[in-house]
């Protein structure tokens, strides 16, 4: 029995030294450990460029950000009057005028591109512009890649004539604006229902419009 409290107390005594001398050797660990990492964040020559790569991708998100609300908002935007119940499609008012830089005959697009008229009449705040569905809006235009020469006339349903018979004309290919007039190149449609009447010439071809009067809710005024 003596033997046996010997060897209990003797466990007891070695367990505690293995222990204790743990915790010495693990705490001095600890500290050197952390010691280490705080010498190579500190010392680290990809410490600064890990900050800069955080800043940059928070710089880089913000700008994202900025361009998505232009893009649908843009700061230069001009809002359409609604007509409702008219829809008339010859004329739209605009929420902008010569307190805005808006004068007669400044062009009107849809986004930067797609023409949609020029100003009529100007007031401060409000301008009217006659689009290119007015019966009397006409003007110089070339189609598709093959710039064929045409005369572009607008109304309920936009229209060309003029056009050369020997011109190779596609369906969807676009129309855009050649006058003087217009800036060079702004959209007005595309083509559609391309026929020629039995003496080879073509007849009226259909153009499809680039945008609707119903859906337009803002314009730019084009410099």
């Amino acid at each position: 029995m003596t033997h046996r409290r010997h060897f209990i107390a003797i466990l007891i005594a070695v367990l505690s030294l293995l222990i204790l001398g743990g915790q010495f050797i693990f705490v001095p660990k600890l500290q050197i450990s952390s010691g280490l990492n705080s010498f190579f964040t500190t010392f680290s020559p990809y410490a600064d460029l890990k900050i800069r790569l955080v800043e940059l991708e928070r710089e880089n998100a913000d700008l994202r950000a900025q361009l998505l609300i232009e893009n649908v908002n843009p700061q230069n935007s001009i809002q359409v009057y609604s007509s409702y119940p008219f829809n008339n499609r010859s004329e739209i008012a605009i929420a902008a005028g010569s307190n805005r830089g808006v004068s007669e005959g400044s062009i009107i697009t849809y986004g930067e591109n797609i023409l949609v008229g020029r100003v009529k009449t100007v007031t401060p705040e409000v301008s009217v512009v006659t689009t290119i569905f007015d019966p009397s809006f006409e003007t110089a235009v070339r189609i598709g890649e093959g710039g064929a020469d045409a005369l572009f006339k607008g109304g309920n349903e936009l229209t060309l004539t003029l056009i050369a018979p020997t011109a190779v004309l596609e369906e969807g290919s676009a129309v855009y604006t050649a006058s003087s007039d217009f800036p060079y190149g702004l959209t007005l449609g595309k083509l559609q229902n391309i026929e020629r009447g039995e003496d080879g010439m073509y007849e009226e071809v259909r153009v499809e419009p680039a945008f609707e009067i119903k859906t337009l809710k803002d314009v730019l005024l084009r410099s």
